[in-house]
């Protein structure tokens, strides 16, 4: 299977999961979005699905670039806050911080019919890829860092250990998340 599929009619899913707890969810569902994506189970699907969509919504909506703008200046203001806030060092992100801002710079010149064709390409291929969702792991973990008290509790108190076990590690499902 690759990375992310083409689009394809959720009732793919529903027949997947009949007989399964989840199969009268997919009726609810189904009144709201008719087609799904699907990822590769390899420990970064939640990554590259979340990449996938914000990048797409930012190319896709062209009248308004307020998130855009906003992903943008999050990136921007991102390195820096890795390295105050997370304790990572610069020469660890500094690679992947420039794959990621790239990729992100280059969003406002994609054009939307070919957005989802250049997406793909993007995030499947795994070198390049694993540069952007490694990225993002490292976001996680610093927004978990900073805001701990709201989450110590749910993942045994330990966020530091927490991050390093389930978070900073590359394919590696986020469950917990």
């Amino acid at each position: 299977m690759p990375h992310v599929s083409d689009m394809m009619d959720l009732g793919v899913l529903k027949e997947e999961y009949k007989a399964n707890k989840f199969e009268n969810c997919f009726d609810v569902l189904y009144g709201r979005y008719k087609q799904v994506r699907r990822m590769r189970r390899d420990g970064s699907c939640f990554y590259r699905a979340f990449l996938f969509q914000l990048f797409e919504h930012c190319i896709t909506n062209t009248q308004d670039r307020s998130l855009l703008e906003k992903v943008k200046r999050i990136t921007d203001e991102s390195k820096q806050d890795l390295m105050t806030n997370a304790g990572y060092d610069e020469i660890v992100i500094e690679d992947f911080y420039d794959s990621f801002k790239e990729a992100v710079d280059k969003l406002e010149t994609v054009a939307p019919e070919i957005a989802a064709d250049h997406l793909m390409a993007l995030l499947s291929n795994n070198e390049g890829a694993n540069y952007l969702i490694m990225y993002i792991r490292w976001l996680t973990a610093c927004f978990l860092k900073k805001n701990a008290i709201l989450y110590e509790d749910f993942v045994g108190g330990d966020i530091a250990g927490f991050c390093t076990r389930e978070v900073e590690q590359l394919d590696v499902d986020a469950d917990h998340l």
